[in-house]
C-alpha cells in the first residue's frame, strides 16, 4: 500500500488540492448515465449528486490515509536520523572525554619532566661548583674524582637532553590531541544543533515532499553536505585520528617515563659513585692530617728534649772550661816557681793529666753539642715542612669536606634503588 502510494502520488503535503489535480477518475465513476438511460431527468440527477457524495467521501478518506502515511514515514526517517545522530555523539563525547584524559596525563608528564630538569639543572650546578671549589686546592693534580665528576657532569647533561626531546614529544602529542579534540566537539556540537532542529520540527506541520531525499533538500544539508555514508566515514576517520593520535601520546607518556627513570639511575649512579670518592679523599686526608699531627707533636717532644740536652751540654760545657781555667792557672803557678826542681814534679804531672782528662771530656761534650744542633736543626725543617704540609691539609679539607660535600649534601637524590647507596655523606 505504502508503496504503491510511493510510486503513484508525488506529493502528500497537506493544505494542497489534490481532488482533480492529482486523483483522476474515469468517466463511470463520475456519471452513472449508463446505468439507467430511460430514467426521468430529476432521478438520474439525484443518482449522480449520490454518486458525487459518495466520491468525495472517498477522496477525503484517501487524502487523511496518505498524509498520515507521509507524516508518518517523516517521523519514522526524522527518528532515525535523531537515532543515529545521538549514537554518534555519544561516542563523539566517550571520544572526546577520553581526550580529555590523555592531555591531562601528558600535562601531568609535562609538569614532571619539568621538575626533572629543574633537578638535573640543580645537579649541573652543584658539579660545577664542586669541580671550582676543588681547583682552588693547595695541589691542583688530577685525580679520579675529576674523572668521576666530568662523567656526572655528562650523565647530567645527556639526562637533560633526553628530557628535553621528551617535553618537545610531549608538546607535539598535547597539539595533535586538541586539535583532534576540537574537530570532534565541533561535530559535537553540529550534532546537537542537529538534533535540536529535528526537536523543532517533528512537531512542526511536515514540509518535505514525500518520499524524502536529502539531494532534493539542499537547504537541509547545510552543516553536512556530503551524504550519510560520507559523513559517517568522515566522523568514523575522525575517531581512528583521535584513537591513533591518543596511542602515540600514551606511547610516548610511557617512553618518557622511560627516559626518566633511566636518567636518574644514571645520573644517580655517576651521584654516589662521586660523593663516594669524595668521602674517601677526605677520610685519606683526615687520616693523613691526625698523622702529621702526631708527627708534629713527636718532633715538639724531640725538639724540647733536644733543647734541654742542649743546655744541659753547654752548662757541662762551662764546667769543664771553669775547670780547665782552674787547672791551667794552678799549672802555670807551679810552672813558674824559682829553682830547678819544679820541672816535672808530682804535682805539675798531676795536674797535665788532669788538664788532658778535662780536654777529653770537653771533646765530648762539644762533640756532643754538635751532633744536638744538628739533630735540632733536622727536627726544626722537619717541623716546617709538617706544618706545612699540615695546612695544605686542613685547607684541601675544608674545600673537599665543607664545601664540596656540604654544597653536594643539600641536593635531594632522586632515582631508583637508592637504598643502594650510603645517602648519609
Amino acid at each position: 500500500m505504502r508503496e504503491a502510494h510511493k510510486s503513484i502520488y508525488t506529493q502528500a503535503i497537506p493544505g494542497i488540492n489534490r481532488l482533480d489535480d492529482h486523483v483522476h477518475f474515469t468517466q463511470g465513476e463520475k456519471c452513472i448515465q449508463h446505468f439507467g438511460d430511460a430514467l426521468p431527468p430529476s432521478e438520474k440527477l439525484l443518482l449522480d449528486a449520490t454518486n458525487a457524495q459518495q466520491r468525495g467521501r472517498h477522496t477525503k478518506y484517501w487524502c487523511e490515509t496518505t498524509t498520515k502515511i507521509g507524516e508518518s514515514s517523516i517521523r519514522d526517517t526524522f527518528a532515525s536520523r535523531d537515532a543515529k545522530v545521538r549514537q554518534w555523539k555519544e561516542h563523539l563525547n566517550k571520544e572526546v572525554d577520553k581526550l580529555a584524559k590523555e592531555i591531562e596525563r601528558v600535562e601531568a608528564h609535562q609538569r614532571e619532566v619539568l621538575r626533572r630538569r629543574q633537578y638535573l639543572s640543580d645537579v649541573t650546578r652543584v658539579s660545577e661548583m664542586t669541580a671550582e671549589f676543588r681547583k682552588r686546592r693547595p695541589d691542583r693534580e688530577e685525580d679520579d674524582i675529576d674523572r668521576l665528576q666530568l662523567e656526572e657532569l655528562h650523565a647530567a647533561l645527556k639526562a637533560d637532553g633526553d628530557l628535553q626531546q621528551c617535553f618537545r614529544d610531549l608538546k607535539e602529542c598535547q597539539r595533535q590531541m586538541e586539535s583532534a579534540r576540537r574537530a570532534l566537539m565541533s561535530e559535537v556540537e553540529l550534532k546537537a544543533f542537529s538534533l535540536n532542529i529535528s526537536r523543532r520540527t517533528q512537531h512542526a506541520e511536515p514540509i518535505l515532499s514525500f518520499p524524502y531525499k536529502p539531494e532534493d533538500h539542499p537547504s537541509d544539508q547545510i552543516y553536512h553536505p556530503n551524504t550519510e555514508e560520507d559523513w559517517e566515514k568522515d566522523l568514523a576517520d575522525k575517531i581512528q585520528k583521535s584513537v591513533a593520535t591518543r596511542q602515540e601520546a600514551s606511547t610516548c607518556c610511557l617512553r618518557t617515563a622511560a627516559t626518566v627513570k633511566d636518567g636518574l639511575s644514571r645520573v644517580a649512579d655517576a651521584w654516589f659513585r662521586t660523593s663516594k670518592a669524595l668521602q674517601e679523599a677526605v677520610q685519606r686526608d683526615e687520616r693523613a692530617l691526625f698523622n702529621v699531627q702526631n708527627r708534629l707533636q713527636t718532633v715538639g717532644e724531640n725538639i724540647t728534649s733536644t733543647k734541654q740536652r742542649l743546655a744541659s751540654l753547654n752548662d757541662d760545657m762551662r764546667m769543664q772550661n771553669r775547670g780547665k781555667n782552674l787547672q791551667l792557672w794552678r799549672l802555670q803557678t807551679l810552672t813558674y816557681r824559682p829553682g830547678a826542681d819544679h820541672i816535672r814534679d808530682a804535682p805539675v804531672r798531676r795536674l797535665e793529666e788532669e788538664l788532658g782528662n778535662i780536654e777529653k771530656r770537653g771533646a765530648f761534650v762539644t762533640e756532643g753539642i754538635t751532633r744536638n744542633k744538628e739533630l735540632l736543626s733536622r727536627l726544626e725543617e722537619e717541623k716546617l715542612e709538617q706544618t706545612l704540609l699540615m695546612e695544605k691539609l686542613t685547607k684541601k679539607l675544608f674545600i673537599e669536606r665543607e664545601n664540596c660535600l656540604g654544597l653536594r649534601r643539600t641536593v635531594a637524590v632522586e632515582g631508583v634503588g637508592l637504598q643502594d647507596y650510603v645517602t648519609d655523606l
